[in-house]
């Protein structure tokens, strides 16, 4: 399992063993195998970033990260619901959207230079929609694959807990926000690599323990 895979789907399931390696175990085997921590944190661009050198650095990186994301969108958020109040929802929710999508494309540029080479356009999706989510500190996983599709399982995310630090009824209101606000930002990157690439929500999470899953897929 690559590095930066390890950290970003499987952190819960590490254990320290004391001797400078971990443990851990994947959720298609219950087989479990050590790997040398400096070789993790030496090896993962995120800890390279950040001078990490143990898992419990790796791990406050993270979380660091996970509150900065969530108190800038805690700002966007109620920016957001100003403007509502003033122009109206529809108005507001357009000019949201053009923005998201206009930083859609400033995110690409910037992905461009360090996504691998000779991916397929499903794989590249793949390898946007990750990097974005996990840019911003959300823990997620594969949840389904085939040749057309990657369906992911978001679990902890920056983007809700900033709904629910701002009072949003998210049950009622949260989809439309992630329809104008995160979702857009991936259409707009994923479209710069590929013009059929798509994203869409399939579940959207009514509370904080509940898990919200999308899909990017080739569209016909």
């Amino acid at each position: 399992l690559p590095p930066n895979a390890l950290f970003s789907h499987l952190t819960r399931s590490l254990t320290p063993t004391g001797n400078n390696s971990i443990i851990w175990s994947t959720e298609k085997t219950s087989t479990a195998s050590a790997i040398d921590l400096p070789f993790i944190v030496e090896t993962t661009p995120l800890c390279i970033k950040a001078g990490c050198q143990t898992l419990k650095q790796y791990q406050m990186v993270v979380e660091f990260m996970f509150d900065g994301v969530r108190r800038a969108y805690d700002l966007q958020i109620i920016y957001v619901m100003k403007v509502i109040e003033q122009l109206g929802t529809d108005k507001a929710l357009e000019l949201l959207e053009e923005a998201s999508k206009r930083q859609g494309v400033i995110i690409a540029r910037a992905m461009r230079r360090k996504l691998p080479k000779d991916l397929s356009s499903i794989e590249i999706g793949a390898e946007v929609y990750r990097r974005f989510m996990e840019d911003a500190g959300a823990e997620i996983k594969i949840h389904k694959r085939d040749e057309s599709s990657v369906t992911f399982l978001i679990e902890r995310c920056p983007f809700f807990e900033a709904f629910l630090d701002v009072g949003v009824d998210c049950g009622m209101f949260l989809n439309g926000l992630c329809t104008h606000l995160t979702l857009p930002n991936i259409q707009a990157t994923l479209i710069e690599f590929d013009e059929k690439l798509r994203v869409e929500p399939v579940l959207t999470r009514e509370a904080a323990e509940d898990f919200c899953l999308e899909r990017v897929f080739l569209a016909e």
